[in-house]
């Protein structure tokens, strides 16, 4: 496990209600669309994408991702 980026940061703000409005409609419009119309977005969003097709496809990557957030803010408390 990897530590978190900037764009799996901002998914698990908005997965928790807490990211701006310009996140949380790209990831609300990029979780309703099809796979056509997720495709034609990952021109100008590809890692915001990728993390949403994980988040909706892989099994374990939410927790996944909640672990290396734990482990950021754990990181950062020590420093």
């Amino acid at each position: 496990m990897g530590k978190i980026d900037n764009t799996e940061l901002e998914f698990y703000f908005f997965m928790r209600g807490q990211s701006g409005s310009f996140h949380t409609n790209l990831f609300k419009t990029i979780m309703s669309a099809d796979f056509g119309n997720q495709y034609k977005l990952a021109f100008g969003f590809p890692d915001e994408v990728t993390v949403v097709q994980r988040y909706q496809k892989e099994d374990g990557y939410w927790e996944s991702l909640q672990d290396k957030f734990e482990k950021k803010v754990n990181e950062n408390e020590e420093a």
